[in-house]
């Protein structure tokens, strides 16, 4: 099959996903175009660990791999390993790392993945609160459990997280339908700052700057723990998620060097406000992550989300390239369909 990476928006969504589904279905890809509309088009280094992990854990081939390529060939094999060691030598993210196994590990499976380097919060990308507290309970409604724990933990730009993560997939037991959004009943989260900033008090400040933005607007309890934690380098981040009958909305700032803590916290919560505000059943974010295991659904499963991002279509795009039309987007609900596209 050939994958064509300049589709859609042109960057590294289609290598995950794609390869997270020829991985599972045991079909052979050409990459081409990876990455094409990027500045630094090409495989970066965390797309290259990945691809590389993946390759080992089903035993397959990989050709023409290395940092820059765009032209990439990828064959599975059939023999699949329950766990792997990757090692990332920038601060790319650990949570895009491990997108194409979410795919790849199939109902009776389980992969352990022990990551070395890389971030565990970094721009543009989920942070590893967000999987364990958004990502993985919508997940369990297609039979997949996942979850990350970071003994180390690494900040944008350095890096430098240990981490493990566990994946488990079973057989799906209900739908997944969330399309009518209840009120939100409570607010939880996660403010975290590394042992350099304790004294600063980054990681409460955040919080009670998070806090009191949303107790503005929202009328539940509100909970924000905070956290101090290892890592190699100063860091800090929010994570907020919201909570209610049909709803899980999730969001997060980082911190940055002259930013200060006050405005990470506001940043978080203003961002979820959005989504709440919008009437979503789930984020513009989990939206996209989700919307492959729609596609591999066999069940009648549907999600309103907040907005149709290009993340969003390029998810939806690459999943019916594997699977046919059985998955469609109506403005801003996903939805499973039969596999003629009904």
């Amino acid at each position: 099959m050939l994958i064509d990476g300049t589709r859609s928006e042109g960057g590294g969504q289609i290598l995950r996903t794609a390869a997270g589904l020829a991985a599972r279905m045991s079909l052979p890809c050409r990459f081409t175009g990876i990455r094409a509309g990027r500045e630094q088009p090409g495989l970066r280094e965390q797309h290259l660990q990945s691809m590389e992990a993946l390759a080992r854990y089903v035993n397959g081939e990989l050709s023409g791999a290395r940092i820059g390529a765009m032209d990439v060939t990828f064959a599975p094999g059939q023999r699949r390993e329950e766990s792997l060691a990757v090692s990332i030598r920038t601060a790319g993210s650990i949570t895009l790392l491990i997108q194409p196994f979410l795919l790849a590990v199939r109902p009776g499976e389980s992969l352990t993945l022990e990551i070395s380097g890389g971030a565990t919060h970094t721009r543009m990308a989920p942070p590893v609160e967000y999987i364990n507290h958004v990502l993985a309970p919508l997940l369990r409604a297609f039979g997949v459990d996942v979850s990350i724990l970071a003994t180390d933990y690494g900040f944008y730009p350095p890096g430098g997280a240990i981490a493990r993560c566990e994946i488990r997939a079973g057989e799906p037991q209900q739908a997944l339908r969330l399309v009518e959004p209840g009120p939100v009943t409570a607010v939880r989260g996660v403010s975290l700052a590394s042992e350099h900033l304790r004294r600063a008090r980054v990681a409460e400040r955040q919080a009670e700057s998070a806090a009191a933005e949303l107790a503005q607007v929202v009328r539940c309890p509100i909970r924000i723990d905070t956290r101090t934690v290892p890592a190699p380098s100063p860091g800090s981040a929010v994570v907020l998620w919201a909570e209610g009958p049909n709803r899980l909305l999730g969001a997060d700032a980082l911190g940055q060097k002259g930013h200060p803590a006050e405005a990470v916290g506001r940043e978080a919560a203003t961002r979820l406000w959005r989504e709440i505000e919008a009437g979503a059943c789930v984020d513009a974010h989990a939206a996209d992550m989700i919307a492959p295991f729609i596609a591999l659904s066999d069940l009648p499963c549907a999600a309103l989300t907040s907005e149709a991002t290009r993340h969003l279509t390029t998810n939806i795009d690459t999943a019916r390239l594997f699977l046919g039309p059985r998955i469609r987007l109506d403005g801003t609900v996903i939805t499973s369909t039969n596999a003629d596209g009904r």
